[in-house]
């Protein structure tokens, strides 16, 4: 990200971005006062790409842990537990 504090210019650049973080910053800069407001503080910015970013890991974990889960599922299976009173 670069600033110019005084001509108010914002340029960003993102490579590989996901479309969730392309839709969110469209829908951020249609609003003139969130346009405003990133011409102030253009870190609102990337609170976004941070934010979109965290989404998706988090994600990816969960989908990564099912996997490995069922993985494990598979190869041993748990044994039924027998309790002192049966």
């Amino acid at each position: 990200m670069k600033w110019n504090k005084s001509g108010g210019n914002i340029f960003l650049c993102c490579f590989g971005v996901f479309p969730t973080i392309e839709d969110r910053l469209r829908k951020f800069i249609e609003n003139t006062d969130n346009v405003q407001t990133a011409l102030y503080d253009p870190y609102t910015l990337q609170v976004i790409i941070l934010d979109e970013l965290h989404t998706k890991m988090d994600s990816i974990v969960w989908d990564l842990l099912t996997v490995f889960n069922n993985t494990e599922e598979v190869r041993n299976p748990s044994p039924k537990m027998h309790y002192a009173d049966e």
